[in-house]
């Protein structure tokens, strides 16, 4: 009688727990599905990722504005770019330059393979309201390097680049392609007077020099001097002064 009287105890303390054990059952189950869901998501959003399908939001052109105020040399590189003596700043972007300066060269572009640098390499510059000015025996804006380069310049608003007893843009490289684009206001190039310097400094009496091919889009470019001077041609298109 007392091993049935515990056989039934046993079977109801059974009972009263099937409920919380489904329950439990159920939720750990739920669980586990959730979290196959969301590896299962994560793997096809990674998919689509990599083909460049499915994406909602079009990233944004990174941009990285500098002023010629804060410093007084900018220098600019396929890998990145240096303020004054500074060590360089990784960097591939949209560089947008203002403010003013006077000194030896304020603005570099310097493509050399010695530093990470390569043929071809593309900068893309925009001048806002930038005046670049080379002081005393210096230029102002000058593309150097033992590699070639394509640089594109967009300028708005009021920007001149004018060195001393060089041209406003310069190239040290013959293969170097340069694009200007005034999308609005001005941009003059030009070069300071060089009446009485000696006649056996080599002076560059030009706006620009120097580059493979020169090609101009927009209004309102003044080209100072003789206006440019090198190997190729100057194509137009636009008021050029």
């Amino acid at each position: 009688m007392k091993n049935r009287l515990r056989v039934i105890r046993i079977k109801k303390f059974f009972r009263k727990r099937i409920i919380p054990i489904s329950i439990l059952a159920g939720v750990a189950l739920s669980i586990v599905n959730i979290c196959c869901l969301s590896v299962l998501y994560g793997s096809i959003s990674t998919m689509i990722n990599i083909s460049g399908e499915g994406k909602v939001e079009k990233a944004e052109e990174s941009n990285l504005t500098l002023s010629l105020s804060d410093y007084s040399q900018i220098k600019i590189t396929p890998t990145g770019y240096s303020l004054e003596s500074n060590n360089e700043i990784s960097y591939t972007g949209l560089y947008i330059i203002t403010g003013s300066s006077t000194s030896d060269t304020p603005l570099i572009i310097c493509n050399n393979a010695s530093s990470g640098g390569y043929n071809g390499a593309v900068f893309n510059i925009k001048l806002v309201d930038a005046t670049i000015t080379g002081q005393t025996w210096c230029t102002a804006t000058v593309i150097e390097g033992d590699c070639s380069s394509v640089v594109n310049i967009e300028t708005e608003g009021t920007c001149l680049s004018r060195g001393y007893n060089h041209p406003g843009i310069s190239s040290r490289n013959y293969e170097n392609v340069l694009n200007l684009n005034v999308l609005s206001g001005s941009l003059t190039l030009s070069t300071a007077t060089t009446s009485g310097f000696p006649t056996n400094i080599n002076i560059s009496n030009t706006a620009l020099n120097g580059f493979a091919s020169v090609t101009f889009n927009g209004n309102n470019l003044t080209l100072t001097d003789s206006g440019y001077s090198g190997p190729a041609t100057f194509n137009a298109n636009g008021t050029i002064n």
